[in-house]
This record gives structure tokens, sequence and C-alpha cells, in this order.
């Protein structure tokens, strides 16, 4: 007979809860651990890595490395900026060009 199968009230049902709940419990202490080890790294690398340099009061000056085409936005571009302001909706041109 399987557990499905046995009445609420039945002593048999107790065990596979208890089982279960055990097993949630110790997820959620490794899940802890992780969150711990996840944030004491992340404030390791903010700490260790220097902010950016650059004038964000200059005219935008970018690095494009890469670049992938979506049928639905157009050419995605990976860009590394070192003067300037991105923000949504910038248009960009490519080296001397002025075509968008």
């Amino acid at each position: 007979m399987g557990y499905s199968e046995l009445a609420a009230r039945d002593k048999n049902v107790q065990p596979p809860l208890k089982d279960y709940l055990t097993r949630v419990n110790r997820a959620l202490k490794r899940l802890s651990y992780l969150v711990t080890q996840i944030t004491t790294m992340l404030e390791a690398v903010v700490s260790t890595v220097p902010a950016p340099v650059g004038d964000d009061k200059a005219p935008l000056r970018a690095l494009i490395y890469d670049s992938y085409y979506d049928k639905y936005r157009g050419a995605i571009p990976s860009v590394r900026v070192v003067d300037g302001v991105l923000r949504k909706g910038t248009k960009i041109t490519f080296g001397a060009s002025e075509s968008v």
C-alpha cells in the first residue's frame, strides 16, 4: 500500500512528512551557508576592483568590442564606456561614420 492510499489518521503518514521537513531544513541550512559565502565573495570583489576611471561630463567615448543581431531589436553592441554616459535610447555611431 502506497502513502497516498493511507488514511490521514494513520500513524504511517507522519514519517514521510518528517523526512521531507528534515530534508527541507538541511537544504535551507546549506542555502544560508551559500548566501553567506557569496556575500563574502562579492564584498571582496567590491573592495578589490577599482572604480572605473573616466569623466562622465565629457562627450561619450566608448569601445564597441562585440555585437550580435537580434531579429526583433537589430544589432545589439557590447560596449566599454571610457568617457561620458550611456542612457537608454542613446544613438551610437561606429567610428567616423555618421550613420546610426
